[in-house]
């Protein structure tokens, strides 16, 4: 399972980690903060967000995809 796990993260290592880190922080603070204020609607609709950018950007980057 780990090896599974590491592997789904292979493509993003064409990402520069600067907007990873931008990107993908934003969106968990969202997540976050929505658990933290006990708002599971806003932390479900922050995670739905962060899934669909991630899924977008690996068909991105796999050269796939309806953009």
């Amino acid at each position: 399972m780990e090896e599974a796990r590491a592997e789904l993260y292979v493509p993003f290592r064409a990402v520069p980690l600067e907007r990873l880190l931008k990107v993908s922080g934003h969106q968990h603070l969202a997540i976050v903060t929505a658990l933290e204020k006990g708002d599971p609607r806003r932390a479900g609709k922050a995670m739905e967000k962060h899934l669909n950018a991630a899924t977008s950007q690996m068909e991105e980057l796999a050269g796939v995809g309806g953009g």
